[in-house]
């Protein structure tokens, strides 16, 4: 069983991931193709506010803090972005 940091960690990445795939100015970084970033100022400012927004509630809604989920990425630094993604995803299905 995952640790709720785990949870919180894969469903935060996931989010802001996806939702960034589909900004229009979003171009793969230098590191990890699995990931990108907004290139475009006004879609950079959206994504940042999505992500505060995203952070914000997967603290609460697992009960942890920032400080457990970078723990938890660290623990994990291995991982792609799509790593991340599949493995909330697989999360996801295995609750339902």
């Amino acid at each position: 069983m995952e640790s709720n940091a785990y949870k919180a960690v894969c469903e935060f990445i996931a989010k802001t991931q996806l939702y960034c795939r589909e900004l229009s100015s979003s171009v793969p970084t230098e590191y990890d193709k699995t990931a990108c970033f907004p290139t475009n100022e006004d879609e950079y400012g959206a994504y940042e506010y999505m992500g505060e927004k995203t952070i914000s509630g997967v603290k609460k809604k697992y009960g942890v803090s920032f400080t457990d989920m970078v723990k938890e990425v660290r623990k994990h630094r291995g991982y792609t972005v799509q790593k991340w993604i599949d493995e909330y995803e697989s999360l996801s299905h295995d609750e339902q």
